[in-house]
């Protein structure tokens, strides 16, 4: 199925860091894809989409049992899209990676901010709508669909240094010369980026319950706590800037 070899560089046997795994042995590249996409996750460098997971997934608590780890998943889904997008887009294009994720980076941020408060404020001039969108089937719930669009921007720029993971990832994953090998990979990183905080998402609030009056208390601080996390956003865009342009974070 794999029958591409490495391009570029001749890695010397002694050489086995995660990257040239990828590069080099499709069956053990994918796992270790996975492994690195968790632990990319518990990087304190990962703390803003840390606390977006954990922001989307008290807005799901909120409303619905099981809804934590429903719209936390819908985010992260929008997330593993982008890379496997991505690793699709890397295996075909030299360095187009490297021109999309660092140049636009700004954009990204702005664009999550800007999701990501619209989010919040719904939650907060209209909980009992939010609670009702919660309550409804997949097929018809918004809320777990503007929790998938938020994970779009969040695949491309999730973190200040999450970026040139992606990249290196991805990159190591093009020089196989197989697409589907590359979509592959990148869909493992993210499945194991993602998967890990929908999994701490669940472990944090399973069997949360709360009284009425918390409810409502707890509604606000959700929402606050997600305007809090989108200035962040918006912090890291003004430093970024909205020009194309090589940028060092």
């Amino acid at each position: 199925m794999f029958s591409g070899s490495p391009k570029g560089r001749t890695r010397r046997r002694c050489d086995i860091d995660p990257f040239s795994l990828i590069e080099s042995t499709w069956w053990l590249g994918i796992p270790v894809a996975v492994i690195m996409g968790a632990l990319l996750s518990a990087n304190p460098a990962a703390l803003p989409i840390l606390g977006t997971f954990i922001g989307f997934g008290s807005a799901g608590a909120l409303a619905a049992r099981g809804g934590a780890v429903k719209v936390a998943a819908a985010f992260g889904a929008g997330m593993v899209v982008v890379y496997t997008a991505v690793g699709v887009v890397a295996s075909r294009i030299d360095n187009l990676t490297e021109s999309i994720l660092r140049p636009y980076s700004g954009i990204g941020y702005l664009t999550l901010g800007i999701l990501i408060s619209g989010f919040a404020l719904f939650l907060l001039l209209t909980p009992s709508s939010f609670c009702a969108a919660c309550a409804m089937p997949t097929r018809r719930n918004l809320t777990a669909l503007g929790a998938f669009l938020a994970g779009i921007p969040a695949g491309l720029v999730n973190c200040p240094a999450c970026a040139g993971v992606v990249i290196g990832v991805a990159a190591s994953a093009a020089t196989f010369g197989n697409t589907i090998y590359s979509a592959l990979v990148m869909l493992a990183f993210g499945i194991g980026h993602a998967g890990f905080l929908v999994g701490l998402v669940w472990f944090v609030m399973s069997g949360w319950k709360v009284s009425p009056r918390a409810l409502r208390i707890s509604q606000r601080l959700t929402s606050f706590f997600l305007l809090g996390i989108a200035a962040y956003f918006f912090y890291l865009a003004t430093i970024q800037g909205l020009r194309p342009g090589f940028r060092l974070v």
